[in-house]
């Protein structure tokens, strides 16, 4: 239902000299050309990269050569800036304010699929929704006195979806563009934080303020992180 991908593509430069979107997989590949070809059957017509300066040569490099059935736009943003930097440089960039987009990260891999909001929804008229996935582990689930530390259960259920399951973000920020402007400059003038954070201090102050609602996601979700998650994340595509 967006009208637009938006991919924060910066990163320290740990992965052979290179932010994570740039590093090459096993299969000869950058992370952002995997990312890219996994999503191709239900991607919008328009995908933006917010990128930082140094590294934009690496980028339109890559872009010049990739053939791809939406059109790729790239964003420069300054070195070493924070996501939230980087959405504030997309939200002042023209982006027409009526339009929904996501926000989202090259390197989160959804096997299955996110229960979005409807485009008729009111709830987008000044809430943003953010993705959850539940927590699940190969290792069985402990119940813990939170008084003592004392493990007062144990329980070897390894369903896809617990009945009280624990979420982490992820990765995948929707909203109308006009209202996640005025959301983050109404955040940063109540707050006026030194360094603040998107995935932390802002979306703490969206839900203190009930502006923000949850899209589960169903299915397997995979963050790129290591060798491991690559080479399964690879078997599955």
């Amino acid at each position: 239902m967006s009208d637009a991908l938006v991919l924060f593509c910066g990163g320290p430069p740990i992965y052979g000299g290179v932010p994570k979107p740039l590093q090459i997989l096993p299969t000869g590949e950058t992370l952002l050309e995997c990312y890219l070809r996994f999503i191709q059957p239900i991607v919008p017509t328009e995908i933006v990269l917010l990128i930082e300066q140094t590294f934009e040569p690496d980028f339109s490099r890559i872009l010049n050569s990739f053939d791809y059935s939406s059109k790729i736009t790239t964003l420069t943003c300054s070195d070493n800036s924070s996501t939230l930097s980087k959405l504030q440089s997309f939200l002042k960039s023209g982006y027409p304010m009526e339009r929904t987009v996501v926000c989202s990260y090259p390197d989160m891999f959804v096997f299955g699929e996110i229960v979005l909001p409807d485009i008729t929804d009111p709830r987008l008229g000044d809430k943003v929704f953010i993705s959850s996935a539940p927590i699940i582990s190969r290792f069985p689930r402990l119940i813990v006195d939170p008084y003592d530390s004392t493990v007062r259960g144990i329980s070897n259920h390894t369903s896809f979806a617990p009945a009280n399951p624990l979420h982490v973000f992820g990765g995948h920020l929707l909203a109308r563009v006009g209202v996640m402007n005025n959301l983050v400059e109404t955040f940063l003038s109540d707050i006026r934080p030194q360094s603040a954070s998107l995935e932390f201090d802002m979306f703490f102050w969206l839900v203190n303020t009930a502006r923000i609602c949850s899209m589960p996601i169903n299915g397997r979700w995979i963050q790129a992180d290591s060798p491991r998650e690559i080479s399964t994340i690879l078997s599955l595509c």
